[in-house]
């Protein structure tokens, strides 16, 4: 020994550290901190780092370690950079940078770049995207159609404005009254208008909906429809307004006939009917001015009054058993033997002892003359009768109940049987067939007994006729 100081006594001697000789440094593993670990100047800084040289990811924009560990500046390192660019991530289906959540593509300088698809139209409205390790233009459905709005949609100036658009083309209806599609759409000026010149369409009567519009009534704009007019009467007046019915104008005209009376005005508007001519009070049987009541002319229409037609002068009323004068009374003032007396709207005859009659002749007599011999029917009648005939005459009187068509019954000739009586007490006897009134007997307080006797003889008689 030289007296320097000796080594520790932990010092290595299998290798790794040896002793310095000089006794001025001790030798480790060369790692990389700026020392000369291994006492050895000539070792780079370093040397003993177990990474040193592997491959490593700089400072760069990728992922790849596409550098190796250095010790630079006593400090390991990844020397990444220099000649080695960053490795961008193109479309082509590779990790172009190492970046597994970085898509394909996505450095691509062509991603994203304006394109046209594969559309009708030449518009660059996409864009391109990597697809499956290629550039794809992502177009969508495009444009396509060039709409009429004056602007070039298609990008082709070779279509015209709305060339494409679904406006264009169409059924339309323009700015007439009715709904009806009868033009069709174009473009004009970057706008779309309908080429419908063809004006109102009305809606006739005719079933059909003319003008296009349902809530229009069928003959709603006929001409015809809401006219006055006539109907199915005689009459030509107008006083109807015409209606669309099923698809037919028919009029509402339902006043019936309207008759032409006597009254100067042309009531049923056809000038070639007389006035008057439908009047019901012209054209019936009438009596003039004379003093008879006979019906013998016809009432007329003249300067619009109803006059009648009789000029036949005064019928006189003879003795004739004829109403000469048809005032409804026989003979009346021609000296005749009968004496006309009413009650109750029943028109009675007296004829008295001057033309005295048997039963039937006195029958046929009062049936002559539209009467019959009279039928009592109660006991107000008979007190009337026998009152009349008393004042004409004492005589007992024909009636008219007579037994001759069956002996068990009485009947007032031939009309019916008799339900009411007056007989006088034990009457009838069965002493005649015929009935006779005694205008001075009463029976049981009511004047005019009655008794039966032969029909043949001659009595004074009274003659009823019914209303």
């Amino acid at each position: 020994m030289d007296g320097s100081t000796p080594p520790p006594l932990d010092a290595r001697v299998d290798g790794d550290v040896t002793p310095d000789p000089d006794g001025g440094c001790t030798p480790s593993a060369e790692l990389c901190n700026g020392v000369d670990d291994d006492c050895d100047p000539a070792t780079p800084d370093g040397a003993d780092e177990p990474t040193l040289g592997d491959t490593c990811d700089g400072d760069d924009g990728d992922l790849c370690a596409d550098g190796a560990i250095a010790c630079v500046g006593g400090a390991l390192v990844c020397e990444d950079d220099g000649d080695q660019p960053d490795e961008i991530e193109i479309c082509n289906g590779l990790d172009d940078d190492c970046d597994p959540s970085t898509a394909d593509g996505t450095a691509d300088p062509m991603f994203g770049a304006a394109c046209d698809g594969d559309d009708v139209d030449l518009c660059s409205d996409g864009m391109q995207v990597c697809v499956d390790g290629a550039l794809t233009c992502d177009d969508g459905p495009g444009m396509g159609a060039d709409l009429c709005n004056g602007v070039d949609d298609d990008c082709d100036p070779s279509t015209p404005d709305g060339s494409g658009d679904p406006g264009v083309g169409v059924p339309c209806d323009g700015p007439d009254s009715d709904l009806c599609q009868e033009g069709t759409t174009r473009c004009a000026g970057g706008a779309i208008v309908c080429g419908d010149a063809t004006g109102d369409t009305l809606d006739l009567c005719n079933g059909a909906d003319d003008d296009c519009n349902p809530g229009t009534a069928d003959g709603s704009a006929d001409p015809g429809v809401g006219v006055a007019c006539d109907g199915a009467d005689s009459d030509l007046c107008q006083e109807g307004t015409t209606s669309c019915t099923a698809g037919a104008v028919v009029c509402g005209d339902t006043t019936g006939d309207t008759l032409d009376v006597c009254n100067g005005v042309d009531d049923d508007c056809d000038p070639s009917t007389a006035d008057g001519a439908g009047d019901p009070a012209v054209g019936v049987a009438c009596d003039g001015a004379d003093a008879d009541m006979c019906v013998e002319g016809s009432t007329v229409c003249s300067g619009g009054s109803v006059s009648c037609g009789d000029t036949t002068g005064d019928n006189a009323e003879t003795c004739n058993a004829v109403d000469d004068d048809c005032d409804g009374v026989i003979d009346e003032g021609a000296g005749c033997p009968c004496t006309r007396v009413t009650r109750g709207g029943n028109s009675y005859l007296f004829c008295d002892t001057g033309f005295a009659r048997s039963f039937v002749q006195a029958y046929t007599f009062c049936r002559a003359r539209g009467y019959e011999l009279v039928r009592i029917e109660d006991a107000a009648e008979n007190v009337f009768v026998a009152t009349e005939a008393a004042a004409i005459s004492t005589s007992d009187w024909w009636i008219g109940a007579t037994d001759w068509m069956s002996p068990a019954w009485y009947w007032w000739g031939r009309a019916a049987v008799v339900t009411y009586d007056n007989w006088r007490p034990g009457q009838p006897s069965g002493n005649g067939d015929c009935a006779e009134l005694d205008p001075d007997e009463s029976v049981m307080g009511t004047l005019g007994s009655w008794n039966d006797i032969s029909c043949s003889e001659s009595k004074p008689f009274v003659c009823e006729a019914y209303p």
